[in-house]
């Protein structure tokens, strides 16, 4: 008799784990839509941005915002690397989303 329980127990929990599986892939498929819609959307708006001739621009609260620039001790010290970078960092500004430098044209 405990053979059979043990053998209809794993039946269900094979059962109850097909189901789940079944369950995670349609949500898998449901979440990969949205996105793409929410894609298709972002695409559309960026093009009536583009026909319209409005370009997002970055809010910067200018009355806040501290120099990130590294400044040199002396004038005869070296620049090391990580220096050079925050300085390069701190003179480019780079809109993240498109990766073109502000200013140029699309």
């Amino acid at each position: 008799m405990r053979h059979l329980d043990s053998c209809a127990f794993w039946k269900q929990a094979y059962e109850r784990s097909e189901a789940a599986h079944s369950d995670l892939l349609d949500k898998q498929h449901e979440l990969e839509q949205q996105i793409e819609q929410l894609r298709n959307d972002l695409r559309q708006s960026k093009a009536a941005d583009l026909q319209a001739g409005v370009k997002r621009k970055r809010s910067v609260d200018t009355g806040e915002k501290q120099s990130t620039k590294c400044k040199r001790t002396s004038t005869g010290a070296k620049v090391t690397g990580m220096q050079q970078a925050d300085e390069w960092l701190a003179d480019t500004s780079i809109d993240l989303e498109t990766g073109e430098e502000s200013g140029g044209s699309k």
